[in-house]
């Protein structure tokens, strides 16, 4: 039995040896394969969102869900693909499912679809990940036999060699001590090997030699024990009973010890929990509150802004019609009016009030976002140094000439992507509202500077940005209206006299279009705004200066003309007409196409908002099935939006606000006769 006991331990002994880093070697393969084919699937997965989102994009800002079918019925295809939704700003645009598989494992990730920088929807896609457990079941079988046919090979082997040189020599000695542990010591013992074992064998002589010496000393000091031991068990009675009785008295103690820190430490954690339950709940109300303040105030400024941006739009295309006699037919008459007649100077204020006005129109579209503002990277320190030498600025010094304003650059780099219009338009309110504040004495300071704005974990990246403040000397600004400054129509001055309200409007909507910022820091010793503008590099995409001094004649083309107001009609008719060519009018799209189906003109000018009866975007579209290629320019009230896009994608050449100079109409058709098929999509002409 021993022996037996004995090969099971040496052979439990080398399977264990050997089975382990076989085992461990096994786990660690697997779990670098699972690795593997997790990462593979992975970057698949990204790879397919990407292809997604890129092919998503057009149909989902049309919100043309036909278009996108086909991309997802293909994506589709893949089995691992469990699930594909997409997201539109309001509802789901897109959703398509496969059947499921009895182990379904499926990983969801989500992206979002951007288009021109905006936000329009999310893309979901759910990939199946069950199949990586039948590739690695065969994997993992295909390892097992490739390590145990060796492992027991190699086992078998050395289990022979060592029952050889180890066990049947260690059974001898087992054997024989055996014979000592039963005090058999009379027999010698023989030994033969002349190994480790043998040492051994001879030792265990040695032993038995000695043992026969030891026991007979022993026996002798047995009899004195037994002697010695009837008085010990005596004493050790006596102090036995002594030791229990003390053990139980402590054993007593302890219990009421324990039982009682017991009772505290339940009672002290209860109370623990009590209190940091009430704090925590405390702490989620108070959060929760704020958080409901905060978003129901968002929301009333969003429907508010929303609101006055739909209103501001309106009104503004239609004072932008309105406006186009006021600003077009002074222009006309002053071509015909000697300089020295007593109508002339009317005439001049008369076309100067229609253009202040249609800077006005300006700030509304801009308070209504319906502007779409081309950036150009422009040095800010010159766009200051321009505002200081304008008109407005000098007749701000006339009606302020106790107040001093100084200028200062500390900024080593100038260069930014703007909108210079905008950018003048703001610094010139801003200048406008220090100096009112500061009253009829005081001190405004200009100054550009750097400022570097350090990235969140984990990309870390810095932002540099180029940094122009205004700062007055004035009272400063009260905390309730500092809230509401920014607002549009908001103002502290005397709306119509001194403000109108859309000033600080137009600079925060001017900053949002910059993907920049203003802040505003004001108390009794002054105000200061501050605008955060995003560094750019300088590059050769500054837009040429136009020279629209003089007018630039036409060459007798022949022009269709297409608007639904009469009276645009006829001011574009005597412009085109004064400039050089041949004018042919229609009041809607369809007489406009039924024109061109038995004529053909030069060029085509396009309103885009035609009520009753198609737009200028579907005019367009049906002129180029008639006449592939037709050079047109399009002229709105409202600004660029989808539709005019839309248009410039199918050949428009150029856009043209409302109301429009004889100079700036002149520029227009310059560019749109010079653009070819291959040109730029789009060019819309600042006013």
């Amino acid at each position: 039995m021993r022996n037996i006991r004995l090969r099971l331990a040496i052979a439990i002994v080398l399977l264990l040896s050997f089975l382990l880093p076989v085992l461990f070697a096994g786990w660690q393969t697997l779990r670098d394969q699972r690795t593997i084919l997790l990462n593979e699937l992975d970057k698949e997965h990204g790879r397919i969102i990407e292809i997604l989102v890129l092919g998503i994009q057009e149909s989902l800002w049309s919100l043309y869900p036909e278009a996108g079918i086909p991309l997802v019925n293909a994506i589709m295809a893949d089995k691992r693909i469990t699930r594909i939704r997409i997201d539109s700003a309001d509802d789901v645009f897109i959703e398509r499912n496969n059947e499921y598989g009895p182990n379904h494992e499926s990983l969801e990730r989500r992206k979002k679809v951007y288009y021109h920088g905006k936000e329009i929807g999310t893309v979901t896609v759910a990939m199946d990940r069950s199949y990586l457990q039948t590739t690695l079941k065969t994997k993992t079988t295909r390892d097992l036999l490739v390590f145990l046919i060796p492992f027991l090979c190699s086992t078998l082997i050395l289990f022979l060699l060592l029952r050889r040189k180890i066990i049947q020599p260690l059974e001898i000695l087992i054997s024989q001590s055996e014979r000592l542990a039963k005090k058999q010591l009379d027999t010698p013992f023989a030994w033969d090997q002349r190994d480790e074992m043998g040492m051994m064998g001879k030792s265990l002589e040695q032993t038995r030699l000695s043992l026969a010496s030891a026991f007979d000393e022993l026996e002798e000091m047995n009899e004195r024990t037994v002697r010695y031991s009837k008085e010990l068990e005596e004493i050790n009675e006596k102090l036995q009973n002594e030791i229990d009785e003390r053990i139980h008295v402590e054993e007593m103690l302890h219990d009421h010890k324990n039982l009682l820190e017991e009772t505290i430490r339940q009672r002290t954690a209860e109370l623990v929990e009590a209190n940091e339950n009430l704090l925590k709940e405390f702490e989620e109300r108070k959060k929760a509150e704020e958080e409901r303040e905060l978003i129901a105030l968002k929301l009333h400024r969003a429907e508010k802004m929303e609101a006055l941006g739909v209103l501001a739009s309106g009104v503004a295309h239609d004072l932008n019609n309105i406006l186009a006699g006021i600003v077009s037919y002074p222009e006309l008459l002053l071509l015909k009016t000697d300089p020295g007649s007593e109508l002339y100077q009317p005439l001049v204020d008369i076309h100067g009030a229609g253009k202040r006005a249609a800077a006005v129109v300006a700030d509304l579209l801009t308070i209504a976002r319906s502007t779409a503002t081309v950036l150009f990277t422009h040095n800010v320190k010159k766009l200051v140094e321009e505002y200081f030498n304008s008109l407005e600025y000098r007749q701000l010094q006339k009606l302020y000439p106790q107040v001093r304003i100084d200028f200062h650059c500390e900024a080593s780099i100038e260069i930014i992507a703007c909108s210079p219009v905008h950018v003048k338009k703001c610094l010139m309110n801003l200048v406008t509202n220090a100096v009112e504040a500061t009253g009829h004495s005081g001190v405004i300071t200009v100054s550009i500077s750097n400022k570097i704005k350090h990235g969140e974990e984990p990309d870390g990246v810095d932002t540099r940005y180029v940094v122009v403040s205004v700062a007055d000397s004035g009272t400063g600004i009260s905390a309730r209206d500092l809230e509401r400054i920014f607002e549009p129509f908001y103002t502290t001055k005397q709306m119509g006299m001194s403000g109108s309200g859309l000033g600080l409007a137009v600079v925060w909507n001017t900053m949002q279009e910059h993907n920049g910022w203003v802040t505003v820091d004001s108390n009794s010793a002054g105000t200061c705004f501050r605008l955060y503008f995003p560094c750019a590099t300088e590059t050769d995409n500054l837009p040429a200066e136009k020279n629209l001094s003089s007018y630039l004649q036409g060459n007798n083309e022949k022009l269709l003309v297409v608007d639904d107001e009469p009276l645009l009609l006829r001011i574009a008719e005597r412009m085109l007409g004064e400039l050089g060519y041949r004018v042919v009018t229609v009041s809607s799209g369809e007489k406009a196409i039924e024109y061109l189906r038995s004529n053909a003109v030069d060029a085509v000018i396009l309103d885009m908002v035609m009520e009753p009866g198609i737009n200028g975007r579907e005019t367009y579209e049906q002129i180029v099935q008639i006449h592939p290629g037709q050079k047109a320019m399009i002229v709105s009230g409202y600004a660029v939006n989808d539709d005019i896009r839309a248009a410039m994608q199918l050949g428009v050449a150029t856009f043209l606000k409302k109301p429009y100079s004889m100079a700036e109409l002149a520029h227009a058709l310059q560019l749109t006769f010079k653009k070819s098929l291959s040109g730029d999509t789009e060019h819309a002409l600042e006013q």
